[in-house]
């Protein structure tokens, strides 16, 4: 198959080179004095694995190297994992994470994500409860691809699957604070111990606060800014030597000015000039980062959990149950008018979340010539939402409308699940994987006035609405099958073949119509992922550099999607058909002389749509491009063939980390310099040319000495020291779109990172 294009010769060569300068280093420095790399073990296959020896694609960030590139939340993630991308929203609610090119990216509170997250063997349920600080972490592992077998809820395009540290029977600790560019102040600690001789304890907890990088022209206020606390603490039981209990539980709390996105230009009508006036001193660009509104932006999100993990030895077997609850609220409100004038100050949410899970495994001793884990799962969650629409929505109105939305939906999700792994010969071994899962919906939708006003306009809200009976029951088989080839204790071969599950979804957006209700178009189909993958994973030069190449190909149907209607100029939950993505990656890790390590990791992802005939068109399109058709007033285009949304071609990050005693002094000098590259995207699913984002790339740098008994560290970092802007998002900006007939003007969403940002911090280890 082809999998490459000539126009991204320039990206691979970079990244070819990279891996190529890995690789010499670790052959010329073969004779010198080295170190091997250190051994790596996961939980891919929910049992403790050499990272080499499994036959997935998984890539791992542990803690240090987290804490190293002062790596704090999930989105950050992208720039250590290639493979990952990460969508910013207005609200946490909406962003999200996508993997080779693949997320759930919506604010419809009946789909769930492509990506699971799951902290310590618990699946979160919604993407907003995964935005929390990345601290005290073992490790981080990203599983690339459909995980539905072991993982199953929300796992058709992969897992973040996130191990924090565990309590230890010596007292020991660590605390961290830094300062950096925007007033960014952090600090972050964890301290564990003996509580006696069978109870440990580890209790973890942090504090960031950064001013907004957004100025507010209309007040002077600054938006986009940070603020937020949480902490966690964990106690270790172990009542006899095949027993042990773990106990966790978790609060955080946001407070945020945000999420603003700023103004890039507005739509060429004579609506856009008046826009422009509004806007004040207000310059629309890409490098604009004011707004001028009179309405308010703000984000509060509580999150909580408590989980009981019960380890149980019987026999060479070992029984694991992991019984945990969680839940959050979030409260958010923006003004995506970008204006100073009440267009559309009011619309806010009020979401609060809830989930039980339970899920029971038995894990059979590895070495045997039949090797398994299954287990029973369950998964339980309610989600209510209020939200509030108030406004002119038109500039030339004077009329206030307003609606208010109240919205609920109930999840159960049980199912089986199994995975065998017979070793045929001392080399060849066979896998065969099965889950059988299902789940159930159950949704109601409620929209009426707000008192003493009328209806928001149909793309925003609509007529009211009274439904009770929106369901979804949707019962899959869903399996794995691989075979493995041990070349050598250094080599390893595999391929598989896999078919995942996403339950269907509902449509609870906003602007739910009754026709919608009334035919059935409310039910979106369930996504269904088919995997052909093949790799081989090497450890060269005694184990001082590895080289893993993976090449893979994932079909999805009925993939599920957020996209933005032109004819409505709303977004809807649609289901686009087929696509495909495929690509290859590699990851290079090389250690050729004590205290330098060398990494390389690239992903070419060629993620196109096969089958979408009626994919929306973007604003102004039908003046210009034939493809987008009028059919019975409304107007579609067949996206076939393009490529999806914020889904980069070439994708790298490079990196450098070195460590060297300084003679007679007692210090160990610190060097680390990371760079980024990301591939130009589109954030429009309907291939708009207005939001595209051009190819990046991002350097970061880390000095810093510590103590050589390890116990003081400071350093000073600069993340993307070049200065380079970017957006984690561009759009149709909100009531400036006159739909296919009309050109629209844009908006975009950045984030901290798109900036330089230095600064300075002090660890101490106890």
């Amino acid at each position: 198959m082809q999998i490459m294009s000539g126009r991204s010769a320039r990206g691979w060569l970079a990244g070819a080179s990279m891996l190529g300068l890995c690789m010499g280093m670790a052959t010329t420095a073969y004779a010198q004095e080295g170190a091997a790399l250190e051994e790596v073990v996961v939980t891919a296959q929910k049992r403790s694995e050499r990272l080499q020896d499994v036959p997935l694609s998984v890539a791992v960030v542990s803690g240090t190297n987290l804490e190293r590139l002062h790596i704090s939340s999930p989105d950050d993630l992208p720039m250590v994992s290639p493979n990952v991308s990460f969508t910013a929203s207005s609200n946490t609610r909406g962003q999200g994470l996508s993997i080779r090119g693949v997320g759930t990216l919506n604010f419809s509170d009946g789909v769930e994500p492509s990506v699971s997250t799951v902290i310590d063997g618990v699946v979160l349920g919604r993407q907003a409860m995964s935005v929390f600080e990345l601290i005290d972490i073992e490790r981080v592992e990203i599983l690339r691809g459909p995980q539905g077998t072991l993982f199953g809820k929300n796992s058709s395009a992969g897992v973040l699957n996130i191990v924090t540290e565990a309590p230890r029977q010596t007292l020991g600790g660590k605390v961290e604070a830094s300062y950096a560019s925007l007033n960014e102040t952090k600090l972050r600690g964890s301290v564990t111990g003996p509580l006696s001789d069978t109870l440990s304890a580890r209790l973890t907890g942090y504090y960031t606060t950064r001013d907004g990088y957004v100025t507010n022209v209309y007040n002077g206020k600054k938006l986009n800014d940070q603020n937020q606390w949480g902490v966690r603490g964990k106690i270790l039981w172990t009542p006899t030597e095949a027993t042990s209990v773990t106990f966790i539980g978790d609060y955080s709390k946001i407070d945020r000015n945000c999420c603003a996105p700023t103004s890039i230009s507005v739509s060429p009508t004579a609506t856009g000039a008046a826009r422009l006036a509004l806007m004040g001193p207000v310059v629309p660009g890409r490098d604009n980062n004011q707004t001028n509104i009179d309405g308010l932006y703000y984000l509060k999100q509580d999150t909580s959990g408590l989980s009981v993990q019960v380890d149980h030895e019987i026999g060479d077997h070992t029984l694991t149950s992991i019984t945990a609850y969680r839940q959050f609220q979030v409260r958010d409100n923006n003004d995506p008018d970008l204006l100073p004038v009440n267009l559309f100050n009011l619309n806010n949410a009020d979401q609060k979340q809830s989930q039980f899970s339970q899920e029971l495994r038995l894990t059979s001793p590895q070495g045997k010539p039949i090797e398994y884990v299954v287990g029973l799962y369950y998964f339980g969650q309610d989600l209510d939402t209020v939200t509030m629409l108030q406004g002119r929505y038109s500039l030339a109105s004077n009329v206030i409308a307003g609606s208010v939305i109240d919205r609920g939906i109930e999840t159960k999700n049980a199912a089986v699940f199994g995975q065998l792994t017979g070793h045929v010969t001392d080399q060849f071994s066979v896998i065969v994987g099965a889950r059988y899962t299902s789940e159930k919906l159950d949704a109601r939708f409620m929209r009426t006035n707000l008192p003493g006003l009328p209806s928001a306009p149909v793309g925003v809200g609509g007529p009211p609405l009274n439904t009770n009976d929106l369901k979804s029951d949707e019962a899959k088989l869903s399996y794995r099958l691989g075979v493995q080839y041990d070349i050598n204790d250094d080599a390893m071969a595999y391929a598989s073949y896999a078919k995942g599950f996403k339950g269907g979804a509902i449509n609870l957006l906003n602007t739910l119509t009754q026709s919608l209700v009334t035919g059935g178009g409310y039910l979106v189909p369930p996504e269904i992922p088919t995997n052909y993958e093949a790799g081989v994973r090497l450890s060269l030069f005694e184990r001082r550099a590895q080289l893993n190449l993976t090449a893979f190909l994932t079909d999805f149907d009925g993939f599920q999607t957020t996209a933005f209607d032109p004819n409505a100029n709303a977004n809807i939950l649609t289901s686009a058909g087929k696509l495909r993505s495929k690509g290859i990656e590699v990851e290079a890790l090389a250690s050729p002389v004590v205290g330098l390590t060398l990494s390389a990791n690239v992903a070419y992802t060629d993620a196109t749509f096969r089958e979408f005939p009626n994919g929306p068109c973007y604003p102004g399109q039908a003046l210009v491009d034939p493809a987008c058709r009028n059919v019975n007033g409304t107007y579609i285009q067949d996206l076939a063939g393009k490529n999806l949304n914020n889904a980069p071609e070439w994708a790298y990050t490079l990196g450098v980390n070195y460590q060297r005693p300084i003679a007679d002094t007692g210090f160990t000098g610190l060097f680390n310099l990371g760079y980024v590259y990301r591939d130009k995207v589109n954030f429009g699913l309907s291939q708009d040319p207005q939001t595209v984002q051009k190819a990046y790339g991002l350097v970061n740098l880390n000095l810093g000495v510590q103590t050589q008994d390890q116990r003081w560290k400071v350093s000073v970092f600069a993340k993307n020291l070049l200065d380079q802007r970017f957006s984690n998002g561009i759009f149709a900006a909100t009531l400036d779109s006159g739909g296919p007939l009309a050109k629209a003007g844009y908006s975009q969403m950045v984030t901290e990172s798109a900036r330089r940002s230095v600064g300075i911090s002090l660890n101490t280890t106890f």
